[in-house]
């Protein structure tokens, strides 16, 4: 049975962990800081990027109360930190978690946890040998909706049959960082399908991959994969799956059919279809994601704090599940395997 992860501390801690945030994109700035603030665990102490453009619009925003950095190596040394909270391009966490290492400092890093097995495992054992923690963001398990597909899935019966489908709608796909295989590693199945495959993984178990095919749909403009389609076996039910951001219309849907109903589940809504398609239950959410990044980040805290023992936060268990399914489905795909 999937493990919902509730929110874990009901009570303000007695030390906040002091936080920094690595990476100021749009995710950082949109979601990872408001959950920060928000949260009674932590105490955003600074903010740093690359480019000093990035950091302007939170000087004008939080003045003196943050600190403000152009290097992880600088901040650091100034800064007596418990944790970073890293989203940047996938070819710069590398030398990041070096430099956390170094200084003993744990890391909230979004996903993939890695762009292949040969950098998980270094990544595992600088881990390791510094003795921090190492997790990788998969917020759709702290959110309220997602976590109630728990319940609903159970009164399906065995399930049979899965469906996924991933896509969004670009003009300008795998721009950037993003379209260099050798900077980002894959395109979207290393990064939208991480998504899909998380939940494969946490609702069901991790998938065999029986077959993988991924394309380029406007060659020229990248080398990454813009369409990945693949199927598979788990637990006794066969699916199919399609990650797109070259899609004609953006949609977020899994589709689970067992012996008793199906049960369908949106990025704003679950539903449950007794087996005469009738609709027989439903939950719909507009809840913020600042929710779940909030229950996510409590959850690390209770980590660091020795509260509760890790197990899906670990680089094991992301090396065990989501690592080997992606390198197996990219080996496929390129006639590896």
């Amino acid at each position: 049975m999937p493990t919902i992860m509730r929110k874990l501390v009901a009570q303000p801690p007695q030390r906040q962990l002091r936080a920094a945030i690595i990476g100021l994109g749009k995710q950082a700035v949109e979601e990872h800081l408001p959950a920060v603030i928000a949260s009674d665990n932590y105490e955003l102490v600074a903010v740093c990027d690359v480019e000093e453009s990035q950091l302007t619009p939170l000087r004008e925003e939080h003045g003196d109360n943050l600190q403000y950095f152009t290097s992880t190596e600088d901040m650091l040394q100034a800064c007596q930190l418990d944790l970073v909270i890293v989203a940047v391009p996938h070819h710069f966490y590398g030398s990041i978690i070096e430099v956390c290492v170094r200084h003993k400092v744990h890391i909230l890093k979004e996903k993939p946890f890695a762009r292949n097995m040969e950098e998980a495992m270094r990544f595992y054992e600088l881990a390791k040998e510094g003795g921090i923690h190492l997790m990788t963001t998969f917020q759709r398990r702290f959110h309220p909706l997602y976590q109630a597909f728990v319940p609903m899935l159970s009164l399906i019966g065995n399930i049979n049959t899965i469906t996924a489908l991933y896509a969004i709608s670009s003009s300008d796909p795998n721009n950037g960082w993003r379209s260099s295989v050798e900077k980002a590693g894959g395109g979207v199945m290393l990064d939208m399908g991480y998504h899909v495959l998380d939940l494969l993984i946490w609702y069901m178990d991790k998938p065999t991959i029986h077959s993988s095919t991924m394309q380029i749909t406007k060659n020229g403009m990248y080398d990454v994969e813009d369409v990945t389609q693949f199927t598979f076996e788990v637990n006794g039910a066969y699916g199919s799956a399609l990650i797109s951001c070259v899609h004609p219309r953006k949609h977020e849907e899994m589709v689970f059919i067992g012996e008793k109903g199906s049960a369908v589940l949106t990025r704003d809504r679950i539903e449950r279809y007794n087996n005469g398609q009738q609709l027989v239950d439903y939950l719909e959410s507009a809840r913020s994601w600042t929710a779940a990044m909030i229950n996510q980040l409590d959850y690390f805290a209770a980590v660091i704090s020795g509260d509760i023992k890790p197990k899906y936060s670990t680089p094991e268990f992301q090396i065990q599940n989501h690592v080997v399914v992606m390198d197996e489905l990219y080996a496929q795909a390129r006639g590896k395997a």
